[in-house]
């Protein structure tokens, strides 16, 4: 289950000034009151208190498990499915266990795999993205690694199904624009190491594009 581990997680952004916060990442967090959220009405009700305003700060914390996992998946898609994900589990039943915070991981990690797993198969069985949804994968791959913008998808497929270890290099320096000596220093390893595994990554991620391979056998996330 995935599972909130204090100050690690949404460790590994930089941007947010003070009084940015969410609620989960102040010094002492409060939750949201989830029975006024939760309680009384259909997934459908509870959509609509949860959705606009965003109370439960599902945007950032979407794109809080996205940086700590390294994964790339649009956030605007991952809120959506994850937003309706809550509301129904919540008309189905919360009772405040587990926590919160370790509740709403769990709903945003399953639409997660749920998106992951969709991109595999489209991929897979040749259908392609639509204009909206092209327009999320070439977001996230940088023009920088070459990829032609129709293969985006197929690049954001592979680049998943590598262990952690191989993606965050890459993710973090070029996608969250760390330099590899920030990423050196916080991971405590050479400068050479982490420049050389950013090349492989890069090579891997291209070559298998250009070559059709988007097997999930490297998965590990």
């Amino acid at each position: 289950m995935p599972e909130y581990r204090g100050d690690e997680f949404g460790s590994t952004g930089r941007g947010g000034g003070a009084g940015s916060e969410p609620w989960y990442a102040r010094e002492n967090p409060t939750e949201p009151d989830w029975r006024e959220l939760f309680l009384g009405g259909g997934p459908a009700e509870i959509l609509d208190r949860i959705e606009p305003d965003d109370p439960l700060a599902l945007v950032q914390l979407c794109e809080d498990w996205l940086s700590d996992n390294a994964v790339l998946v649009h956030p605007d898609r991952l809120f959506v499915r994850a937003v309706a994900r809550v509301a129904y589990a919540a008309a189905y039943g919360y009772d405040g266990r587990p926590s919160l915070l370790n509740w709403l991981l769990l709903r945003i990690d399953q639409s997660l795999q749920e998106l992951m797993e969709e991109d595999f198969e489209e991929e897979r069985f040749g259908i392609p993205p639509s204009g909206v949804d092209l327009d999320r994968y070439m977001d996230l791959i940088p023009r920088e690694t070459g990829i032609e913008p129709a293969l985006t998808r197929r690049a954001c497929v592979i680049f998943n199904a590598l262990s952690k270890s191989m993606r965050e290099p890459f993710y973090r320096t070029v996608i969250e624009n760390w330099t590899p000596e920030e990423f050196a220093m916080q991971k405590d390893r050479s400068l050479d190491e982490v420049v050389r595994q950013i090349q492989e990554t890069t090579r891997h991620l291209v070559f298998s594009v250009e070559n059709g391979e988007y097997g999930k056998e490297d998965e590990g996330r």
